[in-house]
């Protein structure tokens, strides 16, 4: 009766990662990694010491900040443009932006340009 180190109690978090998600030129979703191993600490050089090491957390801060803004900001374009609008589309349809692709397979692509903003495809 050996012990199960890969079994987790429900609910019970195993690990946590995170990761800079972004869409690449192929359409998938790319992901690098936001946890790199601490530096080691390097005992102070007696230019800068304790106030290069706060810089450098202020600095760290402000990224952390940026990339939550960023994600906030990816997230809620995402929103404008899931579910689709119905009216949205009627209207890109009546000015011509639809255009139905043929594909391989008897698949169609649909194409809906300037769907959200103009001058985008």
């Amino acid at each position: 009766m050996g012990r199960d180190d890969d079994h987790q109690p429900e609910g019970e978090e195993k690990a946590r990662k995170q990761n800079r998600c972004y869409y690449g030129a192929d359409g998938k979703v790319q992901k690098v990694s936001l946890d790199q191993a601490p530096a080691p600490e390097q005992a102070p050089s007696g230019r800068g010491g304790r106030r290069g090491a706060r810089v450098k957390e202020k600095v760290v801060e402000n990224k952390k900040d940026e990339m939550k803004e960023y994600m906030e900001q990816a997230a809620a374009l995402v929103h404008s443009y899931v579910p689709p609008d119905p009216a949205k589309i009627q209207a890109a349809k009546d000015a011509g932006r639809v255009a139905a692709n043929p594909q391989a397979a008897g698949k169609v692509r649909l194409v809906v340009s300037q769907y959200l903003k103009p001058g985008t495809p």
